[in-house]
């Protein structure tokens, strides 16, 4: 079994705080460093996701820092419960007539676009949440405090983009919520970076033009901070009830596993 990352006892928890919040600034001078001097976008998020990958091991953020033997792979059925916002989304759409599809293209875009969807999301899991909540599991916070911190600045890490709307702001902090919330209760990459990654490849790859091109209410469908419209809030709202049924789980999971 993995041995629990020691609580820094002589540190005052406040340290730890700052900690995950200057891993949230790195974070984003070597995100917007590198789309900033390379430009390409399939480019960037893959430079951007090696280069979050390097430092997030050299603070000790590993695939399973909390977890034990016991921790299971996620399934078939994690995996549909990862895409339900989306496809009750995409059904909502459907009954309403707002929903327009149409065939896009399937060749070598395919997995350009695939590589940079989820290169976006592995970048994006180990800069707004790992390493955050790295920091509060070693200072002992309580898994619910931790997801509230990793998600709020989840959203203060978007906020000044440009491209950043009001609706797109709370979608990312309740996906945010969610992701987070996996982290905590599994203390295993694999299940957010499943999770997230799923959500940003079917939404922007698959639907988003290769080999199907989805809209809703005229938008494309909404991942990240550029999100716009009803489905942008709609999604929000379905990922804080996913967040909700697995919250009344992380104390009681938590407390047991540091008391093994």
């Amino acid at each position: 079994m993995t041995e629990p990352a020691p609580i820094h006892t002589k540190r005052p928890q406040l340290v730890a705080i700052t900690k995950g919040g200057a891993f949230i600034l790195l974070g984003g001078v070597i995100t917007h460093g590198i789309t900033h001097f390379v430009g390409n976008p399939t480019s960037s998020a893959l430079l951007s996701a090696a280069a979050m990958s390097l430092v997030a091991s050299r603070i000790g953020l590993t695939r399973d820092e909390q977890a034990s033997v016991t921790t299971p792979r996620p399934s078939v059925r994690f995996g549909a419960l990862a895409l339900s916002p989306l496809a009750l989304l995409l059904l909502l759409g459907l009954v309403i007539d707002s929903l327009a599809l149409a065939t896009g293209s399937l060749g070598f875009g395919l997995a350009v676009s695939s590589a940079e969807s989820l290169s976006i999301a592995y970048r994006n899991e180990v800069w707004l949440h790992g390493g955050v909540l790295l920091y509060a599991y070693r200072a002992g916070v309580r898994p619910m405090w931790a997801v509230l911190y990793a998600a709020a600045a989840s959203g203060a890490a978007v906020a000044s983009l440009p491209e950043t709307t009001l609706a797109g702001a709370a979608l990312v902090i309740a996906s945010s919520s969610w992701f987070a919330t996996l982290w905590q209760r599994h203390g295993d990459a694999r299940w957010p970076l499943l999770a997230h990654g799923l959500w940003a490849w079917t939404a922007t790859t698959v639907l988003g033009g290769e080999p199907l091109d989805a809209s809703l209410a005229g938008a494309s469908l909404p991942y990240g901070p550029q999100a716009q419209g009803w489905p942008a809030w709609l999604l929000s709202v379905l990922y804080v009830g996913l967040t909700l049924r697995s919250w009344k789980h992380l104390d009681r999971e938590w407390t047991a596993w540091r008391e093994s």
